[in-house]
């Protein structure tokens, strides 16, 4: 979960105007020129073998303070939102917070505090912070209904958010189009998040709630079956790695199946968790979810790739077409062993044992 350090923090920096990576990510993909195979980036002193994806650990060994990016309107923690950050700066809110782990979402920012509990803020118009409500934050705002829970991991997406707790349990909330969520069959009130603007008072109602908007975290129960120990979302998809019969593992996904990124053999949604049969029978210890695509390493540091192959992306050679069930990435990584996996809106990058960095896809921006 991160080292130990005397001092913790969270750092931020970015372009407040745009929503980083996945400001441009849409539910398709256009085919175009990238780097198809993995190309090795950084030398092994550089990379040292350190964790990409997932919910990045916060503690750092150079001072305890933790460094993630951000967009706006995560930026909002800041009172000079209109320039951009060209350097990391602390968010003064959490400065008495041990942080453990963060995570960056297109338009949120995530914080698991040591001590479990989970801050959000930013962008909130489907409810993705969790907060019961649809206001955006512009400081970190603890999320209530998971107070006096311990929150392990958490993922952010573009409009939703997932985590796992220490009990196994698994909570997704925000946007619920496609199945993104997890949550067959959810009930939500149609006048949910409506509000009566009072000239007495002065109050403002709530944004008229999306009818997929899911605002405060939910369990989901399909999953109670197993120990999820990590989670994972793109845009339109999530991800959870679950642990049965104490070490073999099942990797789950739901939502937007476009481009196979569900890695089930076909573009079908999925409103549930659904198993990933083809992944049934190795032992799986990392998971990452780009705009159009999946990603999990294995015990055995096999990385395996699926969804759209769009800039090559995928690192299978291909840049255009969809690769609809996981498949061993080689190549350059043939001989070596994968311990973590990070996907962005149009790329990919993994980190090995011997702390190589290998990146590979869209290279142009």
């Amino acid at each position: 979960m991160g080292q130990a350090a005397t001092k913790s923090g969270v750092v931020i920096w970015g372009a407040p105007e745009t929503t980083a990576l996945l400001s441009a990510s849409g539910p398709g993909s256009a085919a175009s020129s990238g780097v198809s195979p993995p190309a090795a980036s950084l030398s092994s002193a550089s990379a040292n073998a350190s964790p990409l994806a997932g919910s990045a650990p916060a503690a750092t060994p150079l001072g305890g303070e933790s460094s993630s990016f951000s967009a706006s309107p995560a930026l909002a923690v800041f009172a000079e939102t209109s320039e951009e950050m060209a350097s990391p700066r602390l968010v003064d809110a959490l400065k008495n917070i041990n942080s453990e782990r963060v995570s960056a979402g297109g338009m949120q920012m995530a914080v698991v505090a040591h001590s479990g509990e989970l801050y959000m803020w930013g962008a909130n118009s489907e409810g993705q912070l969790g907060t019961g409500d649809r206001r955006d934050a512009s400081v970190p705002r603890l999320v209530k209904a998971l107070h006096g829970k311990v929150v392990k991991a958490v993922a952010c997406s573009q409009e939703h958010t997932v985590c796992c707790l220490d009990d196994g349990s698994a909570y997704a909330w925000g946007c619920a189009l496609n199945g993104r969520l997890g949550l067959h069959g959810l009930s939500i009130p149609s006048s949910a998040g409506l509000g009566v603007f009072s000239p007495a008072t002065g109050a403002r109602p709530e944004p008229l709630a999306s009818a997929c908007a899911v605002c405060t975290p939910r369990v989901l129960e399909s999953l109670c079956g197993y120990f999820i120990a990590d989670v994972a979302c793109g845009p339109y998809h999530s991800a959870f790695l679950g642990i049965y019969e104490q070490d073999r593992t099942s990797l789950f996904t739901c939502g937007l199946g476009l481009n196979g990124r569900l890695g089930h053999g076909d573009e079908e949604d999925r409103h549930l968790p659904t198993a990933v049969h083809a992944l049934e029978n190795v032992n799986i210890t990392a998971i990452a979810c780009g705009a159009h695509h999946t990603a999990c390493v294995t015990s055995a540091g096999t990385l395996y790739t699926w969804g759209g192959a769009a800039f090559g992306k995928l690192g299978l050679g291909s840049t255009r077409g969809s690769q609809l069930l996981p498949k061993h990435v080689s190549g350059p990584l043939r001989n070596k062993a994968v311990v973590s996996v990070a996907l962005g809106s149009q790329h990919s990058a993994c980190v090995t044992t011997d702390g190589e960095l290998y990146t590979w896809g869209q290279g142009r921006r």
